[in-house]
């Protein structure tokens, strides 16, 4: 099919035009093509090139965008792994032309304003004035994170360094992404798993940084909370920083927030984003043991970047099964598009799970633990207010872990029993040591400068004289001085001296050099004298021969 493509392709000047191009070639040709449009339009070949590759930059960008956009739109039915390997095809194919045009020096300038364009559509989505892919206004404002902004920003994560203290690009996404955070609502299954995948970026981006990104830890500590069931009816139960964060989430209030708080010994959480009335439980679901997740090669670039867990002492006993379903976790893309209206998290009793794949809820309560031990890992070491920001963390696990003690949630399988409380044990840990390594505050003022009402005058000051009280201060910097003035005095001595040398030697070269030039002239003056007496010995044979030759005749 490949040979029947033309050679050269038009460069589009709108979206609707690259999408109608693309949509007559099957979408096996759609590489080929756009390289040939690459290298028929390269902004080496002519200077207006530049221009139609800054503007094919931005609709390859929209069109990875509607990529997203059309597979989201499908049916739950359709939207199965080979599907989701299609679509992971021509996102890698699009991302290869964006990374390969980004690459070009002469279009830093233009990836840079293409890439800040998108932000503020994304921006503008969050505020409720919804655009589409292509800048159209949307029929309805999006909730929360879309898949095909979490898969853009993927994108410019791995195009752009993030550990850059700032930079044009790479700090306004993560801003707009810690943003989206903090307002993303919890409405279904959906909704959680954008979420982690938001806070996998978001780790990837300040993991060599480590910048403090609080809202991640609100979202894990609420995605706890009423993922597990016990934020209604069980705030009474809880310890004090737990219960207020439950009572701020759960909508009763600033006051009932403030005054669960106000009991508590470390700081409460603080309501960061909406919770829907329905809890998501996952504990009906945790029965099942199977805690391996859907894994496919072609899917690699875009799965979340999701700890891997590492084997807890507490569970070191256990069997090679069970290690090998905590080893290495990951989310199928077709996860991502799950329609709002799909069913909440289900328990094995309810809904037979497919044979090799993890329930949901399983899924999602291992990914859940995994972030967590991941971001205490990642500000373990300098963060001053480690203890305030997983304490509620810390009291919602040892809640949850007693509620399976007393038999009133299903009992989670051995691996996740044994994960949970290696976390618990190693958040409780890290806490107590990040308290041990506080100092008491102590004030660093300047020495007030005393009042002087009758300052010293000198009358006679002389600026070369040295007026230190202190007679040894004041001899030893009056030798220092001296002695850098000895100092430049031999330096003055040795270049006159070296100035003479040099002058000598140049005259006794200049004078060696007449007397050559002498002897060679006279040399060449008595050559030249010889040279004449033997052309004139020579005209003078040659006449006699030529006499005697006429003498014969």
């Amino acid at each position: 099919m490949e040979d029947e493509l033309p050679y050269t392709f038009p460069a589009p000047s709108s979206y609707k035009d690259l999408r109608s191009l693309l949509a007559s070639y099957p979408p096996s040709t759609h590489h080929t093509i756009l390289s040939r449009m690459r290298a028929v339009h390269h902004v080496s070949l002519a200077p207006e090139n530049k221009a139609k590759m800054e503007k094919l930059y931005g609709l390859l960008l929209t069109h990875f965008r509607r990529l997203a956009q059309d597979y989201a739109r499908r049916p739950d039915s359709e939207k199965d792994e080979q599907s989701a390997a299609q679509l992971v095809q021509q996102l890698d194919m699009v991302a290869s032309h964006l990374h390969e045009l980004t690459e070009i020096p002469s279009m830093n300038a233009a990836v840079g304003r293409a890439w800040r364009a998108q932000l503020e559509k994304m921006r503008a989505s969050l505020d409720g004035a919804a655009v589409n892919a292509d800048g159209t206004p949307a029929a309805a404002a999006p909730v929360g994170f879309q898949t095909d902004e979490l898969l853009l920003l993927k994108l410019l994560a791995s195009f752009f360094p993030t550990s850059d203290f700032r930079h044009n690009v790479v700090t306004p996404a993560l801003l707009l992404l810690c943003e989206q955070l903090n307002r993303h609502p919890i409405t279904g299954p959906s909704d959680v798993l954008k979420g982690f995948f938001a806070v996998s970026l978001l780790l990837h981006a300040v993991n060599a940084s480590k910048r403090l990104v609080p809202e991640v830890v609100s979202f894990l500590h609420a995605t706890m909370i009423f993922g597990t069931g016990i934020a209604r009816g069980d705030e009474e139960k809880m310890p004090a920083p737990a219960a207020a964060a439950a009572a701020a989430a759960n909508g009763k209030g600033k006051k009932a927030a403030t005054a669960a708080a106000a009991s508590a010994s470390a700081a409460p959480a603080v309501e960061l984003f909406s919770v829907t009335p329905t809890p998501l439980r996952l504990h009906a679901s945790l029965q099942s043991r199977s805690c391996n997740f859907v894994r496919s090669p072609a899917l690699a670039l875009w799965q979340p970047l999701f700890a891997k867990a590492a084997v807890p002492a507490a569970s070191a006993k256990k069997s090679k099964k069970d290690a090998a379903e905590t080893a290495d976790l990951h989310i199928p893309l077709q996860w991502l598009f799950l329609s709002p209206a799909a069913p909440l998290f289900t328990a094995p009793s309810t809904a037979t799970p497919v044979a090799g794949q993890p329930s949901l809820a399983v899924a999602s309560y291992s990914t859940l633990l995994q972030l967590v031990h991941q971001a205490a890992q990642l500000w373990q070491p300098g963060c001053v207010s480690y203890a305030e920001l997983f304490v509620p963390m810390l009291d919602a696990l040892t809640h949850l872990l007693d509620l399976q003690d007393q038999k009133q949630l299903s009992t989670l399988s051995p691996t996740l029993q044994a994960y949970t409380s290696h976390l618990r044990k190693y958040l409780s840990q890290s806490a107590l040591h990040s308290v041990s390594l506080r100092t008491p505050l102590a004030a660093s003022l300047a020495p007030l400068a005393l009042k002087t009402h009758a300052p010293m005058f000198e009358e006679s000051y002389n600026p070369t004289k040295n007026y230190d009280p202190i007679k040894e201060r004041a001899h030893i910097k009056e030798l220092s001085q001296k002695l850098k003035r000895e100092k430049k005095g031999a330096l003055r001595e040795l270049r006159r001296d070296t100035q003479v040398v040099v002058t000598q030697q140049r005259a006794l070269q200049d004078a060696y050099a007449a007397e050559r030039e002498q002897k060679r002239k006279q040399a060449w003056q008595q050559m030249e004298e010889q040279q004449r007496d033997t052309n004139i010995l020579q005209r003078a044979s040659k006449k006699k021969e030529k006499k005697e030759g006429k003498k014969k005749k």
